[in-house]
């Protein structure tokens, strides 16, 4: 229909396409950037090697009634925070930062409020600090909730700090694709933000495939040591190149024709990942388990530690971020 956006496409045999098409709610018109030549096969259709890196707006398979929903509350309250955000948190692990786990408060005395609780201290010398995230996102459910979402047209922050990712290495997605991915996100974010900094951070390390592929094998006894490799990992070198790619992405769009023409902010790269690892036996490094205890979700302390991460570099971004003179001052936790 004339409401649902075409696949947007980000590189072609590694050239980046700025070829975003998007359809406004209110009937079927489109606003395209840099159309240029988009090849086809003789059929119309787009040759094999350009459909590996077509990303299309979409809810998360089986829970896209329960996930729009949680999409559209998190919009309405973004709404009625919009004049108050100075810094906005969106993607992935950031949900538990706003005291909520799939959508449902979190339970008192549980990870997930500790979570919230001392992220809410780390910030709390940053009014109008936002998080506003959905946990196990991948790129196209965080693209679906920017494009169809009110919250995002309204809301113009100084800063935005973005983490999205691991999902997409855990539905097999290839680095490559992620950062396709990540380059239209961030495009359609600026066209919405225009003079918002943009500050993606790195995926984070993950071992959870070394505890066991089930749940109940990570918590057998004998895998209860005090780290574990995340060398061993098959997400190792995925979560490497992917953040390679990305770093490289940021730089690329910062330097980019279109944001010079706009005046667009530049896009920074944040990599925290050397605070979740630590020296293990034979050049490997470890992921303690005090701060990831499934090897896979944050603890309180490891929020805490990722909260800190980025909480040093906001404050300096904050410096370089144009003045909201019309938000007034306020916290949200």
């Amino acid at each position: 229909g004339a409401n649902t956006p075409a696949p947007i496409m980000a590189e072609y045999k590694h050239q980046p396409y700025w070829w975003l098409s998007e359809f406004k709610s209110e009937g079927g018109g489109s606003i395209v950037y840099h159309p240029g030549e988009v090849p086809r096969t003789s059929d119309g259709k787009l040759p094999p090697e350009l459909e590996k890196f077509t990303i299309t707006p979409k809810a998360p398979d089986g829970v896209a009634e329960k996930w729009t929903l949680q999409a559209h509350i998190l919009s309405n309250k973004l709404l009625r925070e919009a004049n108050r955000v100075q810094v906005l948190a969106i993607g992935d692990t950031f949900e538990a930062w706003q005291g909520s786990n799939m959508g449902i408060s979190c339970e008192e005395g549980s990870d997930c409020e500790l979570a919230s609780m001392v992220v809410r201290k780390e910030f709390e010398d940053i009014p109008g600090f936002y998080p506003s995230a959905i946990i196990g996102d991948q790129m196209e459910n965080l693209l679906w909730r920017i494009i169809h979402t009110a919250g995002f047209a309204k809301v113009n922050p100084r800063v935005c700090v973005i983490n999205i990712g691991t999902m997409d290495l855990v539905a097999k997605k290839a680095p490559k694709e992620v950062g396709a991915a990540l380059r239209v996100i961030l495009k359609a974010l600026q066209n919405r933000m225009r003079s918002t900094v943009f500050l993606v951070t790195a995926i984070l390390p993950r071992a959870d495939d070394v505890l066991g592929r089930k749940k109940e094998d990570r918590h057998n006894p004998k895998n209860q040591k005090t780290s574990i490799s995340f060398t061993k990992s098959h997400y190792h070198k995925k979560i490497e190149e992917a953040n390679e790619i990305m770093e490289k992405v940021t730089k690329e769009v910062s330097a980019s024709p279109d944001n010079k023409v706009m005046h667009s902010p530049p896009v920074y790269f944040l990599d925290c990942n050397a605070n979740f690892l630590t020296p293990g036996k034979q050049d490997s490094r470890d992921i303690p388990r005090d701060l990831m205890p499934d090897m896979l979700h944050l603890s309180a302390a490891g929020h805490q530690k990722f909260a800190a991460c980025i909480h040093t570099t906001v404050k300096l971004l904050l410096e370089k971020a144009p003045l909201k003179l019309k938000s007034k001052r306020g916290k949200f936790f």
